[in-house]
């Protein structure tokens, strides 16, 4: 039975030569403008977790999406506001593979639809992990990296940030993958 993992945080250190780095989801919208991004541009370069400020136009929505190429977003995003009323995406873009993404905001209101326009950004992460489903009482790793060859160490921490252990390994795919 798969289940969302909680209660971890994953940390990931690649040895490449000499340094460590450690590290801690439509084209083509209508022009109808009640939602749209307030900073970010065409060709922007985003990694690991983003907070990306949105404006909203309209009132009694049910809901806001952020889409890509003209689909939905796996991984982690969220989309709500602050105690000023600002309105932002917060999306961990380690959860979808590196590449060029046309990502849009749609609202619904009732049987209206809201869109913005689209961006075209480009997701680049060191890492990028896929869900963590369980087996039992196991839990699969998959995550792909940036480069192929790579010395890697992933380190488990409890919510509270108690060290729990590691896993440590080699790649020459780029990936890394074990129950």
């Amino acid at each position: 039975m798969n289940k969302p993992l909680s209660g971890f945080k994953l940390w990931l250190a690649i040895t490449l030569g000499v340094a460590t780095i450690l590290m801690a989801s439509g084209s083509g919208c209508a022009r109808q403008r009640r939602v749209n991004f307030i900073s970010l541009r065409n060709g922007d370069t985003i990694q690991g977790e983003v907070r990306l400020p949105i404006n909203v136009c309209a009132s009694n929505l049910d809901g806001i999406f952020l889409t890509a190429n003209g689909g939905p977003i796996s991984g982690s995003i969220q989309i709500q506001t602050n105690d000023f009323g600002k309105w932002f995406v917060d999306w961990d873009t380690q959860k979808v593979p590196n590449g060029i993404y046309d990502i849009c905001l749609e609202a619904d209101s009732g049987n209206q639809r809201f869109l913005s326009s689209s961006k075209t950004i480009t997701v680049s992460n060191m890492i990028s992990f896929d869900s963590f489903p369980f087996y039992g009482d196991q839990m699969w790793m998959f995550a792909r990296l940036a480069v192929s060859c790579a010395k890697w160490k992933i380190k488990v921490f409890s919510d509270e940030g108690k060290y729990i252990g590691y896993f440590a390994g080699t790649t020459t795919n780029g990936l890394i993958n074990f129950i």
